[in-house]
């Protein structure tokens, strides 16, 4: 008998990608909006560090969110070969 995947990680790992997919879109907004308020002819010049916040704002939950859900479920499968020994 095979485990079933656990739901509550599960869960957590679509929490992951709607927090990452959400900081990529907060980063092309950002990209967009400095596009529609430049003048014709300018050059526009990202500052690294705001940039660098949005990636990382989005990015370390979302991997914290999909490694919380790992360990729930590699704990899941070790309480799942006990019961089913």
């Amino acid at each position: 008998m095979k485990k079933p995947i656990n739901k509550f990680a599960l869960a957590l790992w679509g929490i992951a990608v709607i927090v990452l997919i959400g900081g990529v879109g907060s980063l092309a907004s950002m990209q967009a909006m400095l596009r529609t308020t430049m003048q014709p002819g300018d050059t526009i010049y990202e500052v690294a560090g705001s940039s660098w916040r949005i990636i990382t704002g989005s990015l370390l939950p979302s991997v914290q969110l999909a490694a919380f859900g790992v360990i729930i479920e590699l704990i899941d499968q070790i309480r799942w070969n006990a019961l089913h020994k």
